[in-house]
């Protein structure tokens, strides 16, 4: 009896699990035919799996009061105040890509000679200054590199800025390489000039690079002189700047309307007479080295012509 009992719990058992068996696959071909598309098999990578891409690093500093060097004499032309962010990339291989940009301002220095064509910057001007620059550095970085992060720089205070020197502080000893030997560009400007020091303009020497030599921006101004049935007169002046300044100018002809625009040059420190149609008001629009404009107004004199 109890062989027998054996012997059936054993067939039982076998029933049970061809059922599950069966059971089994009949969920899986009604699974497969209400699938849209088959689902690829999941391989195993070992590579794949133990390789993690390390993130990018970005790191800063403030620089205040850093005399920059150009192609003239004395060749400190303008002194910087900037911020610059280095973006540190792990290539995997032991290098690292670098991408480095800086924003601020400038002031030029008056006597020095202009960064591109030694011209005798003629007065200081306050401007613009920013740059991207790309590079590669080989080593390893230095497990507290982030000590050196954030810190300011002065030099005109004992602790001057040396950009190659500070790329390299966040490596160990022995590293190798530039954050500016693949391509860089330099811009600097004042409100009426322009240099670029760039990779691919000969190093700023370029005829298309500009320079800038102190000049300033013109600043018009526009009076009303007299009137008369049909006809009204002005007077538009360049008092300041060191080159003559083309505008245009609209008079008003009714209320919400001005006539078309009409255009004219005014030399450095001249001016101009205009003669218009008679009007009550008119407006003078001109523009900067750099497309900035200014516009001034004036109402018609009130003699008669």
């Amino acid at each position: 009896m109890e062989r027998g009992k054996g012997r059936l719990f054993l067939l039982l058992s076998i029933i049970g699990m061809t059922a599950s068996l069966v059971a089994g696959i009949g969920i899986g071909i009604s699974m497969q035919k209400h699938r849209q598309t088959a689902v690829a098999p999941l391989l195993f990578c070992p590579a794949a799996y133990h390789t993690a891409v390390a993130a990018d690093i970005t790191v800063t500093a403030t620089v205040k009061n850093h005399p920059d060097n150009g192609h003239g004499s004395p060749s400190h032309w303008a002194d910087l105040n900037f911020q610059r962010s280095m973006v540190l990339h792990d290539n995997g291989d032991g290098s690292f890509a670098v991408t480095t940009t800086d924003t601020g301002t400038l002031v030029t220095r008056k006597g020095a000679g202009s960064p591109n064509d030694n011209k005798v910057i003629s007065r200081a001007l306050p401007g613009g200054y920013s740059s991207t620059s790309h590079g590669k550095i080989t080593g390893v970085l230095d497990s507290n590199y982030a000590d050196h992060d954030g810190k300011s720089f002065d030099d005109k205070n004992g602790n001057p800025f040396k950009s190659a020197e500070w790329a390299k502080l966040f490596f160990q000893d022995g590293a190798t390489g530039s954050p500016f030997d693949t391509d860089y560009s330099f811009t600097y400007k004042t409100l009426d000039e322009q240099w670029i020091d760039a990779s691919n303009n000969d190093d700023g020497q370029d005829s298309s690079a500009g320079d800038i030599t102190g000049k300033l921006t013109s600043k018009l101004t526009a009076t009303g002189v007299c009137r008369s049935v049909t006809s009204a007169k002005w007077v538009v002046k360049n008092v300041q700047g060191d080159r003559s300044r083309t505008f245009s100018y609209w008079v008003w002809v009714s209320p919400g309307k001005w006539s078309a625009a009409a255009h004219g040059t005014v030399g450095a420190g001249s001016s101009v007479a205009l003669t218009t149609l008679r009007s009550t008001s008119i407006a003078v629009l001109s523009y900067d080295g750099y497309g900035v404009p200014a516009k001034v107004y004036a109402k018609a004199g009130v003699n008669a012509c």
